[in-house]
């Protein structure tokens, strides 16, 4: 039986900005999957519909995209929440030590704990088998 791969998507959100006039948080999201991916189609219908209409949209952003967009978006995603698992690792930036809180160390650190997390093949056993390419 051939290798079957798991598809890690990773999304943020927040600012690199640690002082008080940056955001409180900063938010790491993982939506792993395995194929086939069931979004696939109706995604791409859904682009061509908003350039029938007038949208050149060359990819999909919720900070970008009208809330029109994103709503039929999420509504995509709603409906394909099966075989996937999501993970978040929320970090209260105010909280953080002051060693942390430069790019070069703070995003490597947040990110290695988290797909620590989404790649410990325990926890990942649901989604995909034990022959899995996990690299």
């Amino acid at each position: 039986m051939p290798p079957q791969y798991l598809y890690v998507f990773l999304d943020e959100a927040g600012d690199f900005n640690f002082s008080v006039t940056g955001t409180r948080f900063f938010t790491f999201t993982t939506i792993t999957k395995t194929r086939p991916f069931s979004w696939d189609a109706p995604v791409i219908s859904l682009k061509y519909d908003l350039i029938e209409v007038g949208l050149d949209i060359e990819y999909f952003h919720a900070a970008e995209d009208r809330q029109a967009v994103r709503d039929k978006v999420f509504a995509i995603i709603g409906n394909n929440l099966t075989d996937l698992r999501i993970d978040s690792l929320i970090v209260e930036k105010p909280k953080t030590g002051p060693a942390l809180q430069v790019l070069e160390k703070f995003y490597p650190r947040m990110i290695g704990y988290l797909l620590r997390y989404v790649l410990d093949p325990k926890k990942s056993k649901k989604l995909f088998r034990s022959n899995c390419y996990h690299g």
